[in-house]
């Protein structure tokens, strides 16, 4: 037996061990009745579930965290989205604490309403960065609001 077949043998062990692990945590999901995509819903749980063994993992090895994981895979499919001509967008702090204005361009000869906007990330995902920037104009321009 050569050298490279006994090393793809000791890496393959861990990797059948991951997908084995992944596999039997996610077929014991129980899953509600009547769910439109269950197919979909599925394949996100299995995902998720090796995320979270893999990040389980990594803590035991003392290599790394969940959380380091979760928001490295997040940052992965993060896109930065296009700018909107019809909104104005200002970084500033209050009181220490980042916040985002969102701002319709076009001038208003009234007051404007305002809609104050919590992420509720948890500490441990979601940022200024991410959260209601993936797309705000969906929502700001037709109500005429600002957003904070």
């Amino acid at each position: 037996m050569s050298l490279s077949l006994a090393v793809a043998g000791i890496l393959l062990i861990p990797i059948l061990t991951f997908f084995a692990a992944t596999f039997l945590r996610s077929s014991k999901a129980k899953y509600p009745p009547g769910i439109a995509n269950p197919a979909e819903l599925r394949r996100i749980y299995t995902v998720s579930t090796g995320l979270v063994i893999l990040g389980e993992t990594l803590e035991r090895l003392g290599i790394g965290s969940q959380v380091a994981l979760l928001r490295f895979v997040v940052g992965l499919r993060r896109r930065r989205p296009a700018e909107d001509p019809e909104l104005a967008v200002k970084d500033s702090e209050f009181e220490g604490v980042p916040v985002r204005l969102y701002q319709p361009r076009a001038p208003s000869a009234r007051d404007r309403k305002g809609v104050l906007f919590f992420h509720g990330g948890g500490f441990v995902l979601g940022s200024i960065g991410e959260t209601l920037k993936a797309n705000p104009s969906q929502t700001l321009p037709d109500s005429g609001a600002q957003t904070t």
